[in-house]
């Protein structure tokens, strides 16, 4: 059944768009609204998800009738209630491999399916407009800042310990050697067993800093493993990835409610400012955000933060409203 959303049509070919990065913000965007406007969109998301990363390794597949298989796909999970995007008559490139690979692993699916039926309804943290803080049944503690959500199934936790998150949280999560925790991220799974670390999921990128124990990323081909102060930072649009010693803490301002720069992009603080103060601050120049700042801000208002960021940067401030615009000095 199609899933209508802003005049769009969720169908097989920009789920394939946005699992390759190669769908624009609008159509990820309505992607992003379509998995959270029904739970069965979500769980043929996860397993379109789950298999695409064998499509990508590079398997044969061009002895396969993709026609005949994607038949026999939608005949094996049609009783398990899942809500199939539309069909097209032609597919993208990399989902033909992908529908290929649904068969060859429907194993894998039956699986899948099962398991969700049988592991219940799903739990939904919404920050909203406040940041949230969530003690786990197996004693994690998992902070999210605004506009973050982050799900998991009661019922099957203790067991299981899988979540899904979309936005930014801080996790602190309880040592268990026998169960690791796993977060699900598009295209992207976290796996630790007891640490604790940042995730921040922008339009373009998701960015994973450590600040305890040890942590495992998996994208695709690629698998990271960060320590104590090691970030990493995955790049949608080129599927690209940085790994780096992660300098300052900025990234837990939401919860300590301190700003800690060094040698932080100004763009970067402006942000957490934003955010937290529900401000409207902005560069005039866009380039002017790479430039770093060493500061620490704590118990002060917007009011005294700004002054501060304007003499050490050779800024100054101009009113609009609601907004506040910095610009270089004259002569500068």
């Amino acid at each position: 059944m199609a899933k209508k959303n802003k005049n769009r049509v969720i169908n097989d070919e920009v789920l394939a768009r946005y699992i390759t990065g190669e769908s624009g913000e609008a159509e990820s965007e309505t992607v992003r609204h379509w998995l959270d406007s029904d739970e069965k969109n979500r769980r043929y998301y996860e397993i379109f998800l789950q298999v695409s990363s064998y499509a990508q390794s590079g398997i044969y597949t061009d002895h396969i009738d993709e026609e005949a298989e994607w038949r026999t796909f939608r005949a094996n999970i049609a009783g398990a209630g899942v809500s199939l995007p539309v069909r097209k008559v032609w597919f993208h490139q990399k989902l033909v491999r992908i529908a290929a690979i649904f068969v060859l692993v429907s194993g894998l699916i039956a699986f899948y399916l099962l398991e969700s039926q049988m592991s219940g309804p799903k739990k939904e943290l919404l920050s909203g407009q406040a940041v949230l803080t969530e003690i786990m049944p197996d004693g994690s503690r998992i902070t999210l800042n605004k506009g973050s959500v982050l799900y998991y199934t009661p019922s099957s936790y203790n067991k299981k310990r899988h979540v899904q998150l979309t936005g930014e949280a801080f996790f602190s999560v309880a040592p268990n050697r026998e169960i690791p925790f796993v977060i699900d991220l598009p295209g992207t799974v976290v796996e630790v067993v007891g640490t604790s670390f940042n995730i921040k999921m922008t339009d373009n990128k998701t960015e994973i800093i450590v600040e305890t124990g040890a942590v495992q990323v998996k994208k695709g081909n690629m698998v990271f493993h960060l320590l104590a102060k090691e970030k990493v930072t995955l790049y949608k649009d080129d599927m690209t990835a940085v790994k780096q010693v992660n300098a300052d803490s900025l990234y837990s301002y939401y919860r300590t409610k301190k700003f800690v720069c060094k040698g932080t992009p100004v763009r970067e603080l402006i942000v957490a400012l934003n955010n937290t103060y529900d401000t409207h601050i902005s560069l005039q120049d866009d380039k002017d955000g790479d430039m770093p700042i060493t500061v620490t801000f704590m118990g002060k208002t917007i009011t005294e933060i700004l002054p501060v960021i304007c003499s050490t940067l050779q800024l100054t401030m101009v009113e609009h409203g609601n907004t506040v615009i910095l610009k270089k000095r004259s002569g500068l």
